[in-house]
């Protein structure tokens, strides 16, 4: 994949779910809600909080990070669908996000 210098994970991570819920919603005509840092997704998406921090962008192979996202938001969004009872809203999907790396100390 190509490098692209400004990676924000936030970002990618809010993509991946748009997509893993589509599908969600396609197969078993719902989808849990996504919270990240305990905001639901939607007033996220909708700028309504900002997240400190987070958005810090790096250089990096975004389509990896995505496709990691995708398939582990994937996952649980399944397996909220398939742990709600018939007709019980399933449980949201909660994700978190961190700054800093260990990468970085000397």
């Amino acid at each position: 994949g190509a490098i692209c210098l400004d990676t924000r994970p936030s970002l990618v991570l809010v993509e991946a779910f748009r997509h893993a819920q589509y599908m969600c919603m396609r197969t078993f005509g719902r989808a849990p809600q996504l919270m990240i840092n305990g905001i639901p997704a939607k007033e996220y998406l909708a700028g309504g909080h900002e997240l400190p921090g987070i958005d810090t962008a790096f250089p990096y192979v975004d389509i990896h990070l995505y496709f990691v996202f995708f398939e582990v938001l994937k996952n649980a969004l399944v397996a909220s669908i398939l742990k709600a009872a018939p007709g019980q809203e399933p449980e949201p999907v909660h994700a978190s996000l961190i700054t800093g790396t260990s990468l970085l100390t000397e």
